[in-house]
């Protein structure tokens, strides 16, 4: 049976893999650390609709693209909140604060590959 790598770490590697996740995101966005600090969370995924309204600001071409893939994906609003948080990891990753297009198309890219390879 093929496992991935990180399965193959096991718990101690996954840890220290997650706090080096979250030390780059911290170095390339310091604001949203202390959004982080505000709320409590560990991780984009952690966040319940109420933040997700609030933290995970989108521009004009962000909002059109992700609303035509819900539309064209026939996406649940489940779908629809889990690439908007993707995409507000991605944004952080690349140090912005608002949520692009570009955002919004990589995170439709990484569901994409997960419903096709791990599911």
């Amino acid at each position: 049976m093929k496992q991935s790598g990180y399965t193959l770490l096991g718990a101690g590697a996954k840890d220290i893999v997650r706090k080096g996740l979250l030390q780059r995101i911290d170095e390339s966005y310091p604001a949203y650390s202390v959004i982080r600090l505000k709320i409590m969370l560990h991780v984009n995924a952690e966040l319940g609709s109420a933040f997700v309204k609030k933290y995970c600001r989108m521009n004009n071409d962000a909002e059109r693209l992700l609303n035509e893939a819900v539309e064209s994906m026939c996406l649940s609003m489940r779908a629809y909140n889990r690439i908007l948080k993707v995409a507000r990891t991605i944004a952080d990753l690349a140090g912005e604060e608002t949520i692009s297009g570009v955002h919004i198309a990589e995170a439709i890219q990484y569901r994409e590959l997960d419903q096709k390879y791990w599911r």
